[in-house]
């Protein structure tokens, strides 16, 4: 945003032009004591971070004791929302207009693995039916109960992913938009680092071969 101040090198700059064909900002010091903004998304959530809440609300009983009533309270709504009856797994959830939700506890990659296997396994379905929000660690689209079983039963592989990335290119760019030099490679190269750098396809399988729906 032109005018907004940035904390870049140890100092506070202003920027004063942006050049979105060349992906570049260009910046002055800045004077005027404005704070500066932070842009930018969270990192990677590691898979062992989300099994431990997980089993954390697995065994809800066994720990609220620990913890004042509030946090009790949290807890036991927590596990009560996104587990099944005996805690051995997570709960689909019914939404609005057909739509399901699940909270997967599961890491970055597989949760944007499992969303794309969704993707591809679903049939006439908008891209913008499918939601993930990975700070809650939720996948949402339409019929998920009927299309995970799938998954697990017809595991796709990464060549079948790399195929489906090599006839939808502008997922690709979609997702690449802010990697300046990796969008001048060939595709197929493009389609490599994308899948090395962002999903993990045999990590995702092995995770939902673990869940039976």
């Amino acid at each position: 945003v032109v005018g907004a101040n940035v904390y870049l090198a140890a100092r506070i700059w202003k920027i004063t032009d942006v050049d979105t064909y060349s992906k570049k900002f260009f910046v002055v010091p800045a004077k005027d004591g404005k704070p500066p903004i932070f842009g930018g998304g969270a990192g990677d959530i590691s898979h062992l971070v989300r099994r431990e809440m997980l089993n954390c609300l697995q065994n809800v009983d066994d720990l609220i004791h620990s913890y004042d009533i509030e946090v009790q309270k949290v807890l036991l709504k927590l596990a009560e929302e996104n587990l099944t009856a005996d805690k051995s797994d997570f709960l689909i959830k019914d939404e609005p207009a057909g739509k399901q939700t699940v909270m997967t506890f599961a890491c970055s990659k597989i949760n944007r693995t499992m969303m794309l296997f969704l993707k591809i396994r679903s049939q006439n379905v908008r891209n913008d039916e499918f939601v993930l929000n990975d700070l809650e660690s939720s996948i949402s689209c339409p019929s998920f109960a009927k299309v995970f079983p799938s998954l697990a039963e017809k595991p796709l592989t990464v060549m079948m992913v790399k195929t489906w990335f090599m006839e939808n290119m502008g997922e690709v760019k979609n997702l690449l938009v802010s990697s300046k030099y990796v969008t001048l490679l060939p595709e197929d190269l493009q389609v490599k680092y994308l899948i090395y750098k962002y999903f993990d396809v045999d990590q995702t399988n092995n995770f939902l071969s673990q869940h039976n729906y």
